[in-house]
């Protein structure tokens, strides 16, 4: 199991909270939540910083716009940084989007979960929405999303409720984002993530 966070855990840009990260995890989901001049300008400035951290990457394409998650996936699959995975929501059009992009898996959200060959498997969303994870027992699954839900709400700190939805899902190269946006509810999560790894691991 690979462990990472993403890319917004305090205020700042991908390559501040990247340091800010390198050493405790390891990838970091970039977060480009939408696509216009300001971010492509950001990541071109950053990408050959990114590079020169002990990290790899995976990224979350935009949410807005399929033409904008385009741009953004032409860009970064190209600029030389080491990604593992990019995760599409099922905005309309993703279909023809992510046929022929096997680096690209689609993620359940709580309102919509169509099921793709190739899964972002976000545990938070899936509790939400009241759905199995036998739901997803057809799909490979790249990646997953994990944090506590409280309140109606995911992206809390991790707790033993989340963890037990991980244990048929051990890989040694399973990628597991801890995907909350505040270091001391990431550290918090971080620890438990691993006492549970380490657990299965010697069991």
């Amino acid at each position: 199991m690979r462990i990472g966070s993403p890319s917004w855990i305090e205020p700042g840009t991908y390559y501040h909270n990247a340091q800010l990260l390198a050493g405790k995890v390891d990838f970091v989901e970039l977060l480009v939540y939408t696509w216009d001049a300001d971010t492509e300008a950001l990541l071109k400035k950053e990408v050959p910083l990114l590079k020169n951290l002990n990290l790899v990457y995976t990224v979350h394409l935009p949410t807005d716009r399929l033409t904008y998650c385009k741009k953004a996936y032409s860009f970064l699959a190209s600029s030389g940084l080491k990604i593992l995975n990019f995760t599409l929501h099922p905005l309309r059009g993703w279909e023809g989007f992510i046929a022929d992009k096997e680096d690209v898996s689609l993620e359940n959200l709580v309102e919509r979960y169509p099921l793709y060959e190739r899964m972002t498997l976000d545990i938070g969303h899936s509790i939400l929405a009241g759905l199995d994870l036998k739901y997803f027992s057809g799909a490979e699954i790249k990646e997953i999303h994990i944090s506590g839900v409280n309140g109606g709400k995911a992206h809390h700190e991790v707790t033993e409720k989340e963890l037990t939805c991980l244990k048929d899902f051990r890989s040694d190269n399973l990628l597991v984002n801890i995907e909350v946006f505040e270091l001391k509810t990431l550290v918090n999560s971080l620890r438990r993530l691993k006492k549970w790894r380490n657990q299965f691991r010697n069991n």
